[in-house]
């Protein structure tokens, strides 16, 4: 089977022919996806409650932008979670006496991290910021990212000395 290109604002991406089976998948579920929300808003139940405490879910808060942490944290345990994570410091206090976990402790973003030894002393900085906060909130998780490899970083010697803790 030989594959396509097909050319979209200067970008090439490549593409395979699209079999019957396939374009029939594809045009049965778009077809069904605008009765999908409809169906799913009507058959949550507000009174819901988390049954099985022996699987203790959080919420990644700000999956749910533009809803406020303190709101969200309010409906996180009205449901019967017991943590929430992803959320601004600003709002720990409230959220632990709600009686939520903080379920992790954010700490550098996406765009940098320690497989760059550029941004090596601003992570661990950033880090040891966010576990003195996680201990003071009581959580035990602080979330890093270590971001792709740069040129740089893919000699070993430079990823050895980017190593966060020897």
């Amino acid at each position: 089977m030989r594959s396509h290109t097909t050319t979209m604002d200067h970008t090439t991406f490549p593409t395979a022919p699209l079999s019957r089976r396939a374009f029939a998948t594809v045009a049965a579920l778009a077809a069904a996806a605008p009765g999908l929300p409809a169906v799913a808003r009507t058959a949550a139940d507000p009174a819901y409650q988390i049954r099985n405490r022996g699987i203790r879910h959080s919420v990644m808060g700000w999956c749910f932008n533009p809803m406020q942490a303190p709101v969200l944290a309010r409906h996180a345990r009205e449901i019967g979670l017991v943590g929430i994570e992803g959320i601004d410091r600003m709002h720990y206090p409230e959220v632990r006496r709600l009686g939520l976990d903080i379920s992790l402790v954010g700490s550098h973003g996406f765009a940098k991290g320690p497989c760059n030894p550029a941004f090596r002393d601003e992570v661990v900085a950033k880090l040891d910021e966010a576990i003195d906060v996680a201990a003071d909130v009581g959580s035990r998780k602080v979330i890093t990212f270590t971001r792709r490899a740069t040129p740089a970083a893919a000699n070993s010697t430079t990823l050895r000395r980017s190593t966060i803790r020897p």
